[in-house]
């Protein structure tokens, strides 16, 4: 379906004129009983053809005069997707992707697939991705556009988000200046139930709730040392390892002590070689805590 096009179509939609009479419903009239037929004005046929050609380019597609069939295509890919479209190499996303998932196929290089602003989508239109490479894909986002990682308007943003081969992602529209992962792995990084912080002293959250800790810790030739988890154990600390990194002593292990939900003593110790007590070394160790 194509907007009207002929030597006396206005080239701008005229504005609405005030409207009087009846409201309800055409008739054909009556020419014995003196009933007039529905007059059928310019401003009523102009919102029914802008509001089918809206819904075609909603879904990314061009009114055609030749095509009687793309209010049922558009509807189709709205409503329930847009099919599949595999790609190699970058992609600049449009609005013609809208409902689609785009797969990559690339076994050659990494790629780069552009957002369009968020704002040419409706609100809630989506698009899907999937690597079926090799390679990483990363999506990026458009201008000042944010990805809100977090969820809600006030949470972590990210400028991009990373597909490795296998992950999925999908993404919704606002309708404005803002996309939000829907579904998809690549998003599970950023889920609280998989929440992280990676380094050299981290924790990392599982979906049944269970948190894993670690660190490092350098332990006083005057005995014992205070650790302090990363993020204090909510509920429970069920258990804590240490082993050394570096020793002063080749007989000096690590021991832990004092476990409290937001941390530990510990120290580096052994026998004294008097057979009595025990001597201390300021050793580097590392440590492990499992809790919920």
């Amino acid at each position: 379906m194509k907007r009207i096009q002929h030597t006396t179509a206005a080239a701008a939609l005229p504005a609405v004129p005030s409207l009087g009479g009846t409201l309800g419903f055409f008739t054909e009239g009556d020419p014995v009983g003196g009933i007039p037929a529905t007059v059928v004005p310019a401003w009523w046929l102009n919102g029914i053809q802008e509001e089918l050609a809206g819904i075609i380019e909603a879904a990314g597609l061009t009114p055609l005069a030749s095509d009687n069939t793309q209010v049922l295509t558009a509807l189709r890919r709205l409503m329930a997707g847009g099919g599949y479209l595999g790609v190699t190499g970058n992609l600049g996303v449009t609005i013609a992707h809208m409902g689609r998932l785009v797969a990559q196929l690339s076994t050659v290089a990494n790629s780069t697939f552009t957002l369009p602003a968020a704002s040419a989508y409706p609100d809630g239109g989506r698009v899907a991705f999937i690597n079926l490479g090799t390679f990483s894909v990363t999506v990026q986002r458009s201008g000042s556009d944010v990805i809100r990682v977090g969820g809600a308007a006030g949470g972590a943003t990210a400028n991009s988000m990373l597909l490795r081969p296998g992950d999925t992602l999908e993404l919704l529209s606002d309708g404005s200046a803002a996309w939000l992962p829907c579904g998809g792995s690549a998003h599970l990084p950023f889920v609280y139930g998989f929440g992280s912080s990676q380094g050299g002293s981290g924790w990392q959250r599982l979906p049944s709730g269970l948190l894993i800790q670690w660190g490092t810790g350098t332990g006083s030739a005057a005995g014992g040392v205070s650790v302090t988890f990363p993020m204090a154990f909510p509920t429970n600390l069920f258990d804590v390892q240490a082993t050394n990194i570096t020793a002063v002593s080749s007989v000096a292990h690590a021991n832990v002590y004092s476990r409290t939900l937001g941390g530990f003593l510990a120290s580096m110790a052994c026998a004294n070689t008097a057979g009595s007590g025990a001597d201390y070394y300021a050793d580097s160790f590392h440590w492990f805590a499992v809790g919920n």
